[in-house]
Parts: C-alpha cells; sequence; structure tokens
C-alpha cells in the first residue's frame, strides 16, 4: 500500500510540475548559449556547421574579411540571421546592460558564413569604446543575406532581443538603442517604429524621406539622433 501510495506521489508530482523542470532545464542550455569565452571558429566549406534546431540560437561561425580583429564579437545565428555579440566588459551575469544594435548598408550584406563585413563601418570603435572602458553594454551586429532589412527580418531580430538576449543575456530592456546607415539607416527608423516600446532611442545615418513623418506622434518623445549629410547621394538629401 505504502509502494503504491508513493508512486501515485510520484506520478502526481512529474504530472504537475515536470513540464516546469524541462522548459527550467531548457532555459539553462539556451542561457549557457551566451558566453563570453566562446571560441570564435573560421568557417570551412568542407566542414560547414550545422544550423541549430527551429527557434533555437546556435552557435556560428565566421569569414574574414577585415584587416581588423574582430574576434571579441562572438558568433551566433538564429532563424537564418547569423550576428554577432560583443559582451560588456567585465561581463557580470548578475546585471543588466544596455545594448547597441548596428543595421549594416546594403553594401555590407552576405552570406550565413560570411558575417563579418558588416562591422566595417564603426565596428572597430565600437569594439574599443567596450574595451576602454566607454560603453559598458553588448554590442549586436545581425547579418542579412540581400542587402536590404525586410520587416521578416526586423522581425527575427526583435525576437532575439526579447526571447534570448533580455532574459537569458540580462540584457535591460529599458537601454535598448538603435542605429545604422544607408539602407541600415532605414532598417533603423522602421525597426524602431515598429517596436517604439522597446528602443529607448536611435541614430539612424543617411536615410532620410518624408514617410518617416508619417505617425511622429508614436515616438514624439523618443529621442532621436538623425544624420543627413550634404554629400550623402543615396538616398538624396531633403
Amino acid at each position: 500500500m505504502k509502494r503504491l501510495l508513493s508512486y501515485l506521489l510520484a506520478t502526481l508530482f512529474f504530472t504537475l510540475f515536470g513540464n516546469g523542470i524541462k522548459s527550467v532545464q531548457a532555459q539553462d542550455e539556451q542561457t549557457r548559449m551566451f558566453d563570453p569565452t566562446d571560441p570564435v571558429v573560421i568557417y570551412d566549406p568542407a566542414n560547414p556547421p550545422e544550423l541549430p534546431p527551429a527557434g533555437e540560437v546556435g552557435k556560428w561561425v565566421k569569414t574574414n574579411r577585415l584587416n581588423w580583429n574582430t574576434s571579441s564579437f562572438k558568433c551566433y545565428i538564429y532563424k537564418g540571421i547569423p550576428f554577432r555579440l560583443k559582451y560588456p566588459l567585465n561581463y557580470d551575469t548578475t546585471k543588466t546592460y544596455p545594448l547597441y544594435v548596428f543595421f549594416h548598408g546594403r553594401g555590407e550584406y552576405g552570406s550565413i558564413y560570411d558575417n563579418e563585413y558588416s562591422m566595417a563601418h564603426g565596428g572597430q570603435v565600437h569594439r574599443d569604446a567596450v574595451d576602454k572602458g566607454k560603453f559598458n553594454g553588448f554590442l549586436l551586429y545581425p547579418q542579412n543575406q540581400t542587402g536590404g532589412w525586410s520587416s521578416t527580418y526586423l522581425t527575427i531580430v526583435d525576437q532575439l532581443i526579447e526571447d534570448f538576449l533580455i532574459p537569458q543575456a540580462k540584457v535591460d530592456p529599458f537601454r535598448i538603442f538603435a542605429n545604422g546607415l544607408s539602407a541600415g539607416g532605414s532598417a533603423t527608423w522602421a525597426f524602431s517604429i515598429k517596436y517604439i516600446k522597446l528602443v529607448a532611442a536611435f541614430t539612424p545615418i543617411s536615410s532620410a524621406t518624408s514617410s518617416y513623418i508619417n505617425g511622429v506622434q508614436n515616438y514624439k518623445y523618443t529621442p532621436i539622433w538623425h544624420f543627413q549629410g550634404g554629400l550623402d547621394v543615396a538616398p538624396t538629401k531633403l
């Protein structure tokens, strides 16, 4: 009788709490996905990496394209978008940190294995700012494969931030900043307007169009610093 009672109690426990235990274990595994000590692996066409299961973040590879060392930007991939992530200086998982998202321009796109050129403009300066303690936060460089940032791309970047980086990497949801140039400047506008409750401030570069006036009431309280030089011709100045 005691054995039967123990069996019934054990069955009831796992019925009620088993899924919760599995959920915690799955979250722990994903948390370990974001590790500032991750090695940076060079892409080998003869031995390509396996994509992670659908809906999960996976460790990834890079192709050398730049003349400076990008190895402090770790390599990951999510839903077909490779991204580089630099951790804060002296990263502490008991604290939260701001996140700086950079959208590259049309000329810096590449395949899922060619994810270094996205950092050609600004990446070295941003890296040095973190390493020298001028910005104590994350740097996120997503990479697209077409040159343009479609709504689908932007949705995936939002999911990456909200579903993974905020709860697991300890990004501060109230200190997320967006920046980008040219096509990435347009993406900065589109992303920040679409997810206005997510983005605390944004600084688009060379991407001015009158269409951004529409809906200005929705983001009139969000700090925006827009850059459009007189020599910018793609797009032309207003």
